[in-house]
């Protein structure tokens, strides 16, 4: 699956208090999946 990294999800990912159910499940789809992240 190919899919657009938003900086929201990512960074869930690395604050313990941004934990969300969402952010998680494509953490675990990663090893499978390719992100895009756009430049800004």
């Amino acid at each position: 699956m190919k899919f657009v990294l938003d900086c929201s999800v990512a960074i869930s990912w690395c604050l313990f208090d941004e934990n969300d159910d969402y952010a998680n499940a494509i953490l675990a789809m990663m090893p499978v999946s390719q992100a895009f992240v756009p430049g800004i």
